[in-house]
């Protein structure tokens, strides 16, 4: 893998979401083997069997994350919102801090039960030198979609997930072509193809047939973050989404709903819109798409100036580092 390339050990145990006795005991091994300083897990499953671990085998130095602001019933699997219960029970005496990388995930949190003098902000960080505008990319992705290179694009990267509000998308989606008919819509990530049958029960009932193009799962997401006219994410609940971060460094604007760290990510130099109203939310997107293209252009370069500013992964590294000593000495 490429954590394995960089001379980093590795240990596969074999977890899933279900609780597996035989991985918590080969887990309970590895760290009494190793005998970590600190040990971090990531996202509720693995902040409960994690934390259960570490206090089992005396590892003090335990951080939580968390990864997300909304847990209603509504975008969340009953099963994922009973482990954050208890983990929220356990979290004022398992961790002794809990990473958010948006301060409406904290917030949200302590209202659900977690305890709140274990919070610490920590964004997510971005590799300008991997994701960066890549010219002509917009002529290549027109030419794979077999569509003329003038054609404007607009994306929603995203994995099919209610959190995600693909359905909402396709909402705006039909306002949008209603006001300019020559638009196209660019959905990709994993769960978004052809075999997704309600999403493409979806788009046939709103007559999008024909402008929009379900790409899947894609490894080369800079080329098609650069070759989007405006990047789109209407989710129900984010916490610090790191599309819109990435888009941004490739120099694409992009319009997002106020949901956890989004408005702040793209600060002035993108379109916010209350989750849910996606009339506005299409409406943003057409003016964007009518901006000359010398202006949205502009946009894109303050965009990643942003980013790379408030952002680049170099800095998020060396914040960690420091929680990571603040943890182990104590403090």
């Amino acid at each position: 893998s490429a954590i394995q390339s960089l001379g980093i050990p590795v240990h596969g145990l074999g977890f899933s979401f279900s609780f597996n006795l035989s991985s918590f005991l080969k887990l309970i091994l590895l760290l009494k083997r190793i005998k970590p300083l600190l040990v971090h897990t990531w996202m509720y499953h693995a902040d409960l069997v994690g934390g259960l671990a570490a206090k089992l085998t005396g590892v003090t130095s335990l951080t939580w994350s968390i990864r997300q602001t909304n847990l209603s019933p509504s975008y969340n699997k009953l099963s994922t919102l009973l482990i954050a219960r208890i983990c929220a029970a356990f979290s004022s005496f398992f961790p002794v801090r809990i990473v958010v990388n948006s301060k409406q995930a904290a917030s949200s949190h302590v209202r659900f039960g977690y305890t709140n003098t274990k919070f610490h902000l920590i964004h997510n960080g971005f590799d300008s030198k991997q994701y960066y505008h890549i010219p002509g990319s917009h002529r290549t992705l027109c030419s794979e979609l077999k569509l003329a290179s003038a054609t404007q694009l607009v994306g929603l990267i995203a994995r099919y997930d209610p959190q995600k509000n693909h359905f909402g998308f396709l909402k705006a989606a039909k306002v949008v072509l209603n006001l300019m008919p020559d638009t196209h819509f660019v959905l990709a990530g994993s769960g978004v193809d052809r075999e997704n049958l309600p999403l493409v029960q979806e788009i046939q009932k709103r007559g999008l047939e024909k402008n929009c193009h379900l790409l899947g799962p894609r490894t080369d997401m800079p080329q098609i973050m650069s070759g989007l006219t405006v990047l789109a994410l209407p989710s129900h609940g984010e916490a610090f989404p790191n599309v819109v971060g990435e888009a941004m460094a490739c120099e694409t604007p992009c319009v997002v709903t106020d949901v956890g760290e989004s408005s702040e990510i793209v600060g002035a130099w993108g379109r916010v819109v209350s989750p849910g109203d996606m009339k506005a939310f299409a409406l943003n997107i057409v003016d964007l798409l009518r901006l000359p293209s010398r202006e949205r252009n502009k946009i894109g370069c303050l965009a990643r100036e942003r980013v790379c500013s408030n952002y680049e992964i170099g800095k998020i590294t060396n914040d960690y580092e420091k929680l990571y000593l603040q943890v182990i000495s104590g403090n």
